[in-house]
């Protein structure tokens, strides 16, 4: 007679068995998706620096995720611009770039075409398919706000970039944020 032995298992190790499969498939949207779509097109590029920032805190409970693209000198600049047609000429790109100057140039972009401008927001809706972008005109820097969703979240955005005029350290900056 062959007898067959089956292993014991013990049941506190089927329960976090269990446990850390749920959690694997819990987090794997997050890991997939931590990413803004941007971020990813920009990442391998030499010429700049692409940051990702999630649930970055604007103002009040207000958090939203950026993209941040950084270029390494006032060249990869110029190009970040045309990119974003943002309709700067080399000129104004150069004569702006590592200057005291603090502006900000603002506008909203289609959130899945963050490249293109924004048609006038008609309805309540036109909120979820916006996302903001900022140029500071003395490093060449773009910034895009993403997941906007209603108007009074728009409100909050844009009193945090008023503030930023006067106050550029509260924008998010290549040297105290970790993509």
């Amino acid at each position: 007679m062959i007898m067959i032995m089956k292993p014991q298992v013990n049941k506190h190790t089927i329960r976090f068995a269990a446990l850390l499969a749920m959690a694997f498939v819990l987090l794997l949207p997050t890991m997939v998706c931590g990413q803004t779509k941007l971020y990813k097109e920009y990442e391998y590029r030499t010429d700049i620096t692409a940051m990702c920032i999630l649930n970055y805190p604007i103002y009040d409970s207000v958090k939203v995720d950026i993209t941040m693209l950084v270029p390494n000198e006032k060249e990869d600049a110029a190009r970040l611009a045309e990119d974003f047609n943002l309709g700067l000429d080399k000129d104004t790109i150069f004569r702006y770039y590592g200057s005291e100057m603090n502006g900000i140039y603002k506008r909203l972009v289609y959130k899945n075409n963050t490249k293109k401008m924004f048609r006038a927001i008609n309805n309540p809706d036109d909120y979820k398919e916006v996302s903001i972008l900022l140029y500071k005109y003395n490093v060449g820097v773009i910034v895009i706000f993403h997941n906007i969703d209603t108007k009074e979240r728009n409100r909050k955005v844009n009193r945090f970039f008023i503030e930023a005029v006067s106050n550029p350290e509260i924008l998010p900056n290549i040297d105290n944020e970790i993509n």
